[in-house]
């Protein structure tokens, strides 16, 4: 099932397919058999750890999103971010009201998703908006059903508070990160240190058909495997199964990694597209269809891929 963002009333809220619930852990209303709980302690591959995490403590005068992506912070931790940059706005299809952030020179952990903002304040968002987030809280997502142990990162209302987002400024947007999709579905330390960042995956082949979004899902939802395989997934703009069919090249690709179930990729606009690209890795094709290997990194191995039309 899809997580995705939607309004009621005058609140951004999260939702899980057809059931929506608002995360202000005060008596949650959850609608739904996949509707999310709150985790309640951070999960061992959540956040950074070792040689690439940010250096320093939390500093209740001074967060970064790197802090808040940092273990060292317990969920439920009260934050007030200064200076962040909206790097996306989900204001596509009917299900709406999430943004991210980023601190403002980017890089790995940098980023984080935002749910809970009042509807007044999100409508005024643009990317590039430098913001203050006020009584905001850490909170850890993960569907009732996924069993990883994985969770994504997310700022929510601080419990008992409205959440304030006030823009302070126009700045720029940082340039996405390169990431290598491979790696990323290979080592889960890796996709984790992009969630929630804007980046950049090149010569990357969409492995298989878009197809909808699960029943209860926002309708203009499509989904499909690319290289890696992580999923590409369109929650905050079209992609159009007419035009990106199974097998496409994009030369390059540009979204925000998100969390749900297995890493995913999304893009922001049409722009995030790219153009057609001739440098990606070759379709799985006889004579490797038979050696039980998934040589083009679409998820799918020999005859389970269509490309080898067995």
């Amino acid at each position: 099932m899809e997580r995705v963002a939607c309004r009621v009333g005058g609140l951004a809220i999260a939702c899980l397919g057809a059931g929506c619930s608002q995360i202000l852990g005060l008596g949650d209303v959850h609608a739904g058999a996949d509707a999310p709980p709150t985790i309640d302690a951070p999960s061992a591959t959540d956040g950074p750890s070792g040689p690439d995490a940010p250096s320093g403590s939390p500093d209740a005068a001074g967060l970064r999103v790197q802090d808040v992506q940092n273990d060292a912070m317990p969920i439920d931790t009260p934050v007030r971010l200064a200076g962040v940059v909206v790097t996306a706005v989900d204001r596509y299809g009917s299900k709406i009201g999430a943004f991210w952030v980023e601190d403002p020179a980017g890089g790995a952990f940098s980023g984080v998703e935002v749910f809970g903002a009042q509807a007044a304040d999100f409508d005024l968002l643009g990317l590039g908006d430098v913001v203050t987030i006020d009584h905001a809280r850490k909170t850890e997502f993960a569907s009732v059903n996924d069993t990883s142990g994985r969770t994504v990162t997310e700022l929510a209302p601080e419990v008992g508070m409205t959440m304030s987002v006030t823009k302070t400024g126009v700045g720029t947007v940082p340039a996405p990160s390169i990431v290598d999709t491979t790696l990323m579905a290979a080592v889960p330390a890796e996709a984790e240190k992009w969630e929630g960042v804007l980046v950049e995956a090149d010569n990357v082949r969409l492995g298989n058909t878009l197809v909808p979004a699960p029943p209860g899902a926002d309708a203009t939802n499509v989904e499909a495997p690319i290289t890696g395989p992580i999923v590409l997934f369109s929650s905050m703009t079209k992609i159009d199964p007419a035009v990106y069919t199974r097998e496409y090249c994009f030369a390059k690709l540009t979204g925000i990694v998100d969390y749900f179930f297995t890493y995913n990729l999304l893009p922001r606009t049409a722009t995030d597209l790219g153009s057609a690209g001739t440098g990606c890795l070759g379709s799985e094709a006889v004579p490797f269809c038979a050696n039980g290997q998934d040589d083009d990194h679409d998820g799918l191995i020999d005859c389970a891929d269509p490309s080898c039309g067995c």
